[in-house]
């Protein structure tokens, strides 16, 4: 059994009845963050995987401090 803790959940709700009641319970602040959220996470979902992929590049540059390559010139 595949352990789905902290997994997110999605439903779709495919009767157009049980949409309606629904929709109606949902109050419209709600339902508005709900869109702000599945928007935001769509352009994340697109935009993330490039700028986490250049983050990791540029960490796994060597950074020397100037302090440390100032020591090794009076050192050679």
């Amino acid at each position: 059994m595949d352990n789905i803790y902290g997994m997110t959940q999605y439903y779709q709700m495919k009767g157009l009845l049980v949409k309606t009641v629904g929709a109606a319970m949902v109050l419209e602040a709600q339902k508005k963050s709900v869109k702000r959220n599945a928007l935001i996470d769509r352009v994340l979902k697109q935009d993330l995987p490039e700028r986490m992929r250049e983050l990791q590049e540029k960490k796994s540059v060597v950074h020397i401090p100037w302090y440390y390559e100032r020591a090794l010139r009076r050192m050679q």
